[in-house]
């Protein structure tokens, strides 16, 4: 044998015409090495996705992808990047029997059984689709043959007989190992399997095993066992072969005798019939159970899947939603606002030609480099339909930003103002919806945070509202929570004549300003009429990516408020909370899902 120069896999030889003579390496398959009576080994690395049948435009039908895995996706996006890992990952699902894999939007869809095929070109479309291994055992017969299914040793064969076994299909690569045994069984011993194991590498080659009794005493009575088959294989399709068949072994009849040995055999019939009847009810019952089992198995397994990516697309939203704003950051010039006379409504600004316009985090951070100073001011609204309708807010106001200016040590007209009922849109609900669910992003990335909570009077309620009613209320909780969570408390401050001062003074007051769904709400007072939802269930996921943030930097600049935060994260965001709504003269009272597990699955995530 002449061996060429260069790199070349390890090869061994077999005989080419031996079926029993098999490579010690389960991946190898019988390559032709062009020498008569010798084959080689051909080697194939076992890799993520090799197992699977790959077909160009190969369309599947008549069933719903059990999932969509895109290159955004939170969970397994890495199978969105080629047919291969798309392969993959169905090879790794239990459910997964097909797959496509669309190159123009790099789409993985994978799809459960039940299907139908076709092929069919799709204009201006590549795709790719498969199957894993357990569909191609299903479909394409590459499955382990075996015959007969009932192996029957007798002193007429001399207790021996023969197992034919052939492969359905070719493997796709390396061999299949078959290694016959008798399940445990009284009365049975000695049985011997010759080969004890054999290999097959294609459809067109069978071999046969010799199945013997090595005792030279056969057994005194008819006995069956269970055969099995342990089957190794590099392609994992043929692991998935159903073979269960019977050895029975059955002993000499006796002509004539006495009485009482005719009555020992009819004695020795009965309890063998009832021991067979009795295994194959027992079977049926086993079978019954075990496939209960693995229905359950599966729908648990299923409903966890969806579960964990409901879960996981829940907390890739959250962080998203804290990321980046979801509306405009609209601002008043600080010398434009305390020119108020009052505070006048977003579209009133907009027709004067007064806002600024923000469209991103990081053209905040732009302006920020240039010297503006950005101010959020934060207030709880003295009337249903009007923010300030005596102004006693706006005078307030005015005072905190000529403060903040002062402090900041920049002119008037380079501090940003935003306030809601000037930045937010009034009118236009889903600009107003989108804006008040950025809220927490606009309070965290501004330099100033203001709360203004003067002494006033509610003018529909007539409650007194000041600082105590302003610490209550959800919506400003959250405001305060966002700030602290990027910014820590250095430049929270609550509006106090002139000046600035303090907004959190000790700890408890800082727990009891994070009490976000602790505080009181607007929809809760009027018993969600509506039959909408609940404003907590607004904020729960702009709240869990500010929480994951922080969990995040839990060892950098955020280690003091993850410090603060985690003995309490229980009480500050509940698994669940009590949803009221009026009905007529009565109401109802349900407990809703909160947070629930979110929490500990944002911190796994991170």
């Amino acid at each position: 044998v002449a061996f060429a120069p260069g790199d070349s896999p390890a090869r061994t030889w077999v005989a080419a015409d031996s079926p029993t003579d098999f490579f010690q390496e389960l991946c190898c398959g019988r390559a032709d090495l062009g020498v008569d009576g010798v084959k080689a080994c051909d080697w194939t690395p076992k890799s993520p996705g090799i197992d699977c049948e790959y077909l160009k435009n190969l369309q599947i039908h008549d069933v719903d992808p059990l999932y969509v895995v895109t290159t955004d996706s939170f969970f397994m996006a890495e199978a969105a990047e080629s047919a291969t890992k798309c392969g993959a990952v169905c090879e790794l699902a239990d459910n997964c029997h097909a797959f496509t894999y669309v190159d123009d939007t790099e789409s993985c869809y994978l799809f459960p059984s039940g299907f139908r095929i076709s092929f069919a070109e799709v204009e201006g479309v590549s795709l790719t689709s498969g199957l894993s291994p357990r569909a191609r055992a299903e479909l394409r017969n590459a499955v382990v043959l075996a015959e007969p299914s009932v192996v029957e040793l007798s002193e007429g064969t001399g207790y021996r007989a023969t197992i034919r076994l052939a492969l359905g299909a070719t493997p796709l690569h390396g061999a299949v190992w078959i290694s016959p045994r008798v399940g445990a069984t009284v009365g049975l011993e000695g049985v011997e399997f010759r080969p004890p194991r054999v290999a097959l590498y294609d459809e067109e080659s069978s071999v046969s095993i010799e199945v013997s009794l090595s005792s030279s005493e056969p057994p005194t009575r008819d006995v069956s066992a269970p055969l099995a088959f342990d089957v190794l294989a590099c392609d994992a399709a043929f692991v998935y072969s159903d073979l269960n068949f019977v050895l029975s072994v059955v002993t000499p009849q006796e002509n004539g005798g006495h009485s009482g040995r005719g009555a020992r055999r009819r004695k020795q019939r009965v309890i063998l019939a009832a021991e067979i009847l009795a295994a194959v009810i027992g079977a049926v019952i086993l079978l019954w159970l075990t496939r209960s089992v693995c229905r359950y198995a599966r729908k648990k397994r299923q409903l966890e899947d969806d579960r964990a990516l409901l879960v996981s697309e829940q907390v890739k939203s959250a962080i998203e939603r804290v990321g980046e704003f979801q509306a405009h950051f609209t601002v008043v010039p600080g010398d434009a606002f305390c020119a108020m006379d009052r505070l006048k409504t977003h579209e009133q600004l907009r027709s004067e030609d007064v806002l600024l316009v923000y469209d991103s985090v990081a053209d905040v951070s732009g302006a920020m480099d240039l010297g503006f100073v950005f101010c959020f001011l934060s207030h709880q609204w003295l009337g249903w339909g009007e923010a300030d309708p005596h102004g006693k807010h706006m005078d307030a106001m005015r005072r905190a930003v000529q403060a903040v200016a002062r402090d900041a040590g920049v002119p008037l007209a380079s501090v940003r103002v935003w306030c809601d009922v000037v930045s937010i849109p009034q009118k236009n609900r889903s600009e107003q919806r989108l804006a008040i669910a950025s809220l927490p992003t606009f309070a965290s990335c501004s330099n100033y945070f203001v709360a203004v909570a003067p002494d006033a009077t509610h003018a529909d309620t007539r409650c007194a509202c000041g600082e105590a009613s302003y610490r209550s209320r959800t919506w400003c909780r959250a405001e305060m929570l966002s700030c602290w969570s990027r910014n820590g408390v250095a430049n929270m401050y609550l509006a106090h004549g002139d000046g600035l001062q303090p907004l959190m003074t000790d700890d408890q007051s800082l727990a009891s300003s994070l009490d976000v769904f602790g505080g009181e709400l607007t929809c809760c007072r009027l018993g969600h009429a509506d039959g909408g939802i609940c404003d907590r269930e607004s904020l729960m996921l702009p709240v869990l990516g500010l929480v994951s943030e922080i969990y995040r930097k839990r060892n950098e600049d955020r280690a003091d408020a993850w410090e603060f935060l985690e003995p309490i994260l229980d009480d500050l965001f509940p698994r669940t909370f009590e949803f009221v709504q009026e009905e007529g003269d009565g109401e109802t009272r349900t407990h809703r899902v909160l947070f629930g597990d979110l929490v500990e699955a944002a911190m796994y995530a991170v």
